[in-house]
């Protein structure tokens, strides 16, 4: 049996040991008490945590720039200004973040503060603000000036500045916004009717070149505002003779290309002093050729029936085989100016398939002469002319072209993708039929119209007149069948009936314009809005 003692003396033990207070350590646990009383001895103020570092700015801005653009670092600097500072000042990448953080309704004080103030060391806040015009503007001055652009951004920001409850932006703001939108390739049709708005009642007010500047914006934008244009009308009909030659020839180009309903008075007032001041020789023939060129882009029936071929086309044709008979305009002259150059032979192709026996037969032997020589300049002769979608374009094909151009492929269609011939750039063109497919995106309508353009109008005319048929397949059908299989059956019955088609023989003749007067031929029951449409 066990002594009651020694039972005592190992629970006295272990509890020694638990609490930490065992002797059999000896100088080791002596050594660890001394550690533990030094630690208790240290004073608090030794121990005590650093301070936190400042706050760093979002977006990085180089200084030495800043230092050059001090003439216009003040705070009073324009949007303008603070744009080309902060082109210099920022980074691609960062340039492409504050646009992205602008889409999003927000801009950064701080970037802003030192971009106004020429000092990127001031104190940082972190603080954001609502985007404004002004700095909406500074942000897409810079972005056009370093070549950089979202279109999704892009819609979104003027989507935030023409919320409703925002303030109502100046004409200045206005127009600059529209300038910068139309120099960035963006088409914006809400941001023109509101610049429209801003700047209808600052019209009696503004010379003609800030007005044909903005007509022309709104045209690149695809709107029409009508109160807009009968201003500038009734304007110019008591002002017509202190315009610019160049103004006058403007506003001819945009009243045609948005064919805007108007009085034929004012129209025609319009129209003379163009012929007018190309016979004076005011206009050099880059104008005389924009103006040719918006006069065929006019409907038929206003050609024909209004007498604008005779009264307005033929002078001004004349006028062009004058300069180009006289010398002084060669080859080089085309090829600085490509895109007089495709509209003159859009005029002429225009003469000789819709207007012959008016217009082109008329004409002598040596005025074709000058215009054929024009017709066989090479203005494309150092590029390399692609016809496969691969190697296509510099530029991403539209998905559209792309999804059509591999159904007609599996339905063994030989064709070519964004094909040139001429002036003319199909975007699909059968290689052993004369047909041709359009896949019309949202940019070859008028805004919140369904009306195509009325350069889309003349090049189909044209083709048609030339012997050509056109498959048409807009974007409202396109995205709205989501199937393979039923895209494809859609495309195998466009294109038999297409091909089976006769309706459209007139064309061929220049009878009449499908856009215009569709009674004269086909009978009642023709209806070419109805032709070539996936339905």
């Amino acid at each position: 049996m066990m002594r009651t003692g020694g039972n005592v003396a190992i629970i006295s033990r272990l509890g020694r040991v638990v609490t930490g207070q065992s002797r059999a350590f000896g100088k080791k646990a002596k050594k660890g008490q001394q550690q533990q009383h030094e630690e208790e001895a240290v004073p608090m103020k030794a121990v005590s945590r650093p301070a936190a570092p400042p706050p760093v700015p979002k977006y990085a801005v180089d200084g030495s720039k800043l230092d050059s653009g001090s003439a216009t670092g003040g705070g009073s600097c324009s949007p303008k200004e603070t744009g080309v500072v902060m082109a210099e000042a920022v980074s691609e990448a960062t340039l492409k973040q504050v646009l992205s953080e602008a889409a999003d309704g927000k801009t950064d004080d701080d970037l802003f503060r030192a971009l106004t103030t020429a000092n990127a060391d001031g104190p940082v806040s972190l603080r954001v603000s609502a985007v404004t015009p002004s700095t909406a503007i500074a942000i897409l001055e810079a972005c056009a000036i370093k070549r950089v652009r979202s279109f999704p951004d892009l819609a979104r920001i003027s989507a935030i500045l023409l919320r409703p409850g925002n303030p109502r932006m100046t004409a200045e703001e206005a127009t600059s916004l529209l300038r910068l939108y139309t120099f960035m390739g963006s088409i914006n049709e809400p941001l023109a009717l509101a610049c429209a708005n801003s700047v209808v009642p600052l019209l009696p007010q503004m010379s003609w070149h800030d007005i044909a500047a903005v007509a022309r914006d709104m045209a690149r934008h695809r709107a029409r505002p009508r109160t807009f244009f009968d201003i500038i009308l009734t304007r110019a009909a008591t002002e017509i003779g202190a315009i610019d030659s160049k103004d006058i020839f403007s506003l001819w180009h945009t009243m045609c290309y948005l064919r805007i309903p108007c009085p034929e008075e004012d129209r025609g007032r319009l129209a003379d002093e163009v012929v007018k001041r190309a016979r004076e020789g005011t206009a050099d023939l880059e104008d005389i050729i924009d103006a040719a060129y918006a006069c065929s882009m006019m409907s038929l029936q206003a050609l024909k029936e209004g007498g604008y071929q005779h009264r307005t086309l033929r002078p001004l044709v004349e006028q062009i085989i004058a300069c180009l008979e006289a010398g002084g305009i060669g080859d080089s002259w085309f090829v600085e100016h490509r895109a007089a150059h495709r509209r003159l032979l859009l005029v002429r192709a225009h003469l000789r398939y819709c207007l012959r026996e008016d217009l082109y037969v008329p004409l002598s032997e040596n005025a074709k002469m000058a215009l054929r020589r024009v017709h066989r300049i090479d203005v494309e002769a150092d590029r390399a002319v692609e016809k496969y979608p691969e190697d296509a374009h510099p530029l991403r094909l539209p998905k559209s072209i792309t999804q059509l151009s591999l159904i007609l492929r599996k339905l063994k269609v030989a064709h070519f993708v964004r094909a040139r011939r001429g002036p003319f750039t199909f975007d699909i063109l059968e290689r052993d039929r004369r047909l041709i497919w359009e896949c019309n995106n949202f940019d070859r309508y008028y805004g919140s119209s369904f009306d195509k353009l009325a350069t889309r109008r003349l090049e189909e005319r044209i083709l048609k007149a030339m012997g050509y048929r056109i498959v048409q397949v807009p974007f409202w059908h396109w995205r709205r069948v989501t199937l393979k299989s039923r895209r494809i059956d859609m495309i195998r019955m466009s294109r038999f009936i297409a091909l089976r088609d006769f309706r459209e023989r007139h064309m061929a003749q220049g009878d009449a314009d499908q856009y215009s007067d569709p009674t004269k031929v086909g009978g009642p029951r023709f209806d070419p809005r109805r032709m070539y449409f996936l339905c």
